[in-house]
């Protein structure tokens, strides 16, 4: 079973929302395309908010949020299309250095 399964959301502070949403936006990249020459500015963001990657609760946070949106069903909208490509290119980020093996992190791959 996926060990975030009974991983808490993390709760986040004013701070930290912002840092998060900051986040979102730096690694979303439309279908297609890449957040490569963003790679800088994702380290450098996670290095300054580690609660970002050390946290599992974030990925938790992240995909009940996405889940929430998927609920709507057929009711989505394109603004919850574009929120849920942001919140699944941020879960990939933080997600996938931890599925492949790597427990370093983003940073390490």
């Amino acid at each position: 079973l996926d060990p975030w399964d009974e991983t808490p959301p993390r709760r986040i502070t004013d701070e930290e929302r912002q840092a998060l949403a900051m986040f979102l936006v730096i690694t979303h990249f439309e279908q297609f395309d890449i957040n490569i020459g963003r790679h800088h500015d994702i380290l450098n963001l996670a290095r300054q908010n580690r609660w970002l990657e050390e946290d599992p609760g974030t990925v938790e946070l992240l995909c009940q949020l996405q889940r929430c949106i998927k609920k709507t069903g057929g009711q989505a909208d394109r603004l919850d299309d574009k929120v849920e490509g942001f919140l699944v290119s941020a879960i990939n980020t933080l997600a996938a250095p931890s599925r492949a093996g790597c427990s370093a992190g983003y940073g390490k791959l």
